[in-house]
């Protein structure tokens, strides 16, 4: 993937990790921590525009992250659900990119997805592309600027999937099982870790 394709990408790791009991975004994964492991992933994707949306714990979290390549955005209204952190991170985007064509949406704690599964999604040639997992739709998913103004309007914690079926005869599914598994406790952090261990056997 080059910059070429004009298209940007938002990384959302705002919350504030509440049933973790502490930043997920800084628990340890692989040889780094989770949200560095996400960014590092991001990064060879070679997208013209990086965003990684923080909020909860920001000051924290940047102590320990290298956000190189990134415009970081600090979104002050992360209480209000993960449809704030859209908003922001495509703010960001309009802001500094207008000519792109689109957004790749990723969560920061989705750590069993590839980077090549994020290079089909944005390689898949379509204006709406999703990961596809256990018969449904979600994110990681590509947007193309005419769904822009539907994710901005997103309120609470309508995230980028209640667009995604607002159009779902339109979504390009890429199969990709290991979406179905996000980081929201300890009990889902250590199977994510028990997987990654049975993977780099």
């Amino acid at each position: 993937m080059s910059e070429q394709k004009n298209i940007g990408v938002v990384v959302l790791a705002a919350g504030s990790s509440r049933r973790m009991g502490e930043p997920k975004q800084l628990l340890p994964y692989d040889s780094s921590v989770l949200l560095q492991h996400e960014l590092q992933k991001v990064k060879e994707l070679q997208l013209a525009f990086s965003v990684v949306v923080l909020g909860a714990n920001a000051s924290q979290i940047l102590q320990h992250i290298d956000v190189e390549g990134f415009e970081v955005v600090e979104n002050t209204e992360w209480e209000e659900g993960i449809a704030s952190s859209i908003r922001a991170g495509l703010k960001a985007c309009e802001q500094h990119r207008p000519e792109l064509e689109g957004v790749l949406i990723v969560l920061g704690d989705q750590p069993r997805i590839q980077a090549q599964q994020l290079h089909q999604i944005v390689c898949a040639d379509s204006e709406l592309v999703a990961a596809s997992y256990a018969g449904q739709v979600g994110v990681p998913a590509y947007f193309g600027r005419r769904y822009f103004s539907e994710l901005k309007q997103l309120t609470g914690d309508r995230g980028a999937k209640a667009v995604l079926m607002s159009h779902s005869h339109e979504i390009k599914m890429i199969e990709i099982p290991e979406a179905a598994m996000d980081i929201d406790t300890r009990q889902q952090y250590e199977e994510v870790l028990k997987q990654h261990r049975i993977d780099s056997k």
